[in-house]
């Protein structure tokens, strides 16, 4: 769901940066193997669009992304790093289908690689943007654009709330492979 939400948004031309752009295309194959959910062509330069769907959002309204340990995930914002560095435009949009959060954030306390990667691509010019989207029950409506806070942060908070999840639900939980 959350491609088709931001595909909508560029064949619209609703996405800011992106919109006017002259070529869409999904799942654009890139690097050695690799995919990127899209490539827009506009005003003449290549961007390369990675889509996350964020869905953990703990008590301070933020939005933690990924949930668990996510070796693909910090894969692609290190393709995106090398892309930028040769000139295309990236981007990270994160979707949150959620309407209590206020920001999204890189998950220092379920993934550390990831965390890492996002503000090493971020420094080298990856773009990351966040909408806050409300599920509808015939609909999505993508509500509005939401900050995407990259600055590290002490994670006891978040060590804390992910502890009683675990006790909740702790099949839900998968630890992080050895790196």
């Amino acid at each position: 769901m959350p491609n088709r939400i931001v595909g909508e948004m560029l064949a619209q031309g609703l996405l800011r940066g992106l919109s006017g752009a002259e070529e869409v295309r999904p799942e654009k194959s890139y690097g050695n193997g690799s995919r990127m959910d899209f490539w827009v062509l506009k005003g003449g330069r290549e961007n390369y669009i990675e889509v996350k769907n964020c869905h953990l959002v703990y008590p301070d309204n933020r939005g933690y992304f990924p949930d668990s340990p996510s070796a693909r995930a910090a894969r692609h914002v290190e393709e995106l790093m090398e892309a930028a560095g040769r000139g295309v435009r990236a981007w990270v949009v994160f979707t949150v289908q959620r309407t209590d959060v206020v920001a999204v954030r890189p998950s220092d306390a379920h993934d550390p690689v990831f965390a890492r990667a996002a503000r090493e691509a971020a420094a080298a010019g990856v773009r990351f943007v966040g909408l806050q989207v409300r599920p509808a029950p015939e609909c999505l409506v993508v509500e509005r654009r939401i900050p995407v806070d990259l600055r590290p942060y002490p994670t006891e908070r978040q060590e804390r709330w992910r502890a009683e999840l675990r006790a909740q639900a702790p099949a839900w939980f998968r630890e992080a492979p050895e790196r």
